[in-house]
């Protein structure tokens, strides 16, 4: 037998052996979950900012490279090259659509999607296969997503579609996980399974040599779910409580304060749009109170003869001399 076909053989059976021998503990998966599910949503959340009508362009782009910069903490991709079944033209599904890297399919999102000045992304219905295995572990989470708005080439509303975002999960050491999406396509029902692939056993916990079935795993799963609904929606009060303690900063003239309160709110309740809506008008209005911005007001009020304003403009700079 040729020697180069017996290495081949031997090395793909010792990596089999290999992934044969992963195991994951109960604990794992449900941090895996967490971690998968806050990737979509940091996607919607992506889409919104794109494609709301009063945002910086400037802010748009550096939240595009944010999100595949392995030294942000807003990363959501693996890198700017993973491939995209893209969804950007409504008349496109299963079989009918071409791939694009993410970097292209976010700069045509900005172009091609209607901008309005309120959110219009939902991913609903978020569902979980077990972690599997093959060349690296990973989770596939299928959703539907909902296009409000509609597409600029001609104006076609969006109907409901569903996805499927491919995540790649990797050890950080610990109970640490660092998950990021590989492939986002249409979710379509005739697919062959990827023989390649295995299920990651599912230990009770580390030192325990019981695995669960996957009945079991879907019961813990369900008990999961309602305590993160209940620590959702505790966080989301303590959100709201920031942003109310933000509205009172604004209005006293306290911007940064009101700033640092909204950040806040926003790692608690990350898909808000009124508290996104209000970070936005709170850095205009840091902004529009520097130094050098109210210098330029003060000038210009005094060379048109509004010395009202002029005057008020030189109170406020009086406050950074």
């Amino acid at each position: 037998m040729n020697k180069i076909l017996v290495i081949a053989i031997l090395a793909t059976n010792v990596f089999t052996a290999a992934r044969a021998q992963v195991t994951i503990t109960l604990k794992d998966v449900k941090e895996i979950n967490r971690q998968c599910e806050r990737k979509i949503q940091r996607l919607q959340n992506l889409l919104n900012k794109i494609s709301f009508k009063d945002n910086n362009p400037a802010d748009i782009l550096s939240s595009i490279a944010e999100s595949y910069d392995d030294n942000s903490r807003n990363k959501i991709f693996y890198n700017s090259k993973i491939n995209f079944e893209d969804d950007i033209n409504p008349h496109s599904d299963a079989g009918n659509t071409s791939n694009v890297l993410a970097e292209t399919y976010l700069k045509d999102f900005n172009i091609k999607y209607e901008k309005k000045p309120e959110f219009s992304v939902d991913f609903t219905d978020i569902q979980y296969s077990p972690v599997k295995i093959k060349e690296y572990m990973f989770i596939v989470v299928r959703y539907t997503s909902n296009f409000g708005n509609r597409y600029v080439t001609d104006s076609t509303n969006y109907v409901p579609r569903r996805r499927e975002a491919e995540i790649r999960v990797e050890k950080a050491g610990g109970n640490n996980w660092v998950t990021s999406i590989l492939k986002i396509r249409f979710f379509n029902p005739t697919a062959v399974a990827d023989p390649s692939e295995i299920e990651v056993p599912v230990r009770l916990d580390s030192l325990s040599t019981v695995y669960l079935t996957p009945t079991q795993l879907k019961e813990e799963q369900k008990k999961d779910s309602v305590a993160n609904d209940v620590r959702l929606k505790s966080e989301a009060a303590l959100a709201d409580q920031d942003f109310e303690l933000a509205k009172k900063d604004i209005n006293d003239g306290f911007y940064e304060d009101a700033l640092d309160l909204l950040t806040k709110a926003e790692q608690l309740k990350p898909f808000d749009f009124l508290i996104y809506k209000e970070i936005l008008h709170t850095k205009r209005l840091i902004a529009e109170n520097t130094f050098q911005y109210l210098k330029n007001a003060a000038d210009v009020a005094k060379s048109e003869h509004d010395y009202a304003n002029a005057i008020t403009n030189i109170l406020f700079i009086s406050v950074y001399v």
